[in-house]
């Protein structure tokens, strides 16, 4: 994982640790559902949603590098 991958990371995690406190606390103080529950929980899964699609990049990036070194290996073998 290069330095850019790592800090888009990052970033999305604490994005998506800071919706999810909101949405539970706002959740959980047992009160009906308003409007900034439902932005809350949009919110969240927006970044839930973020998350797994730079996972995602980083781990074809990830296998695109060891099937390049490998490859590496072959030829120069």
């Amino acid at each position: 994982m290069n330095l850019n991958e790592y800090n888009a990371l990052r970033r999305v995690t604490d994005a998506v640790r800071a919706a999810d406190s909101a949405f539970c606390e706002d959740f959980y103080n047992d009160e009906p559902f308003t409007e900034k529950t439902f932005e809350l929980l949009k919110d969240l899964l927006d970044n839930l949603s973020d998350l797994y699609s730079i996972s995602d990049m980083i781990i074809d990036n990830e296998t695109y590098r060891r099937d390049a070194r490998k490859h590496r290996r072959i030829v120069a073998g």
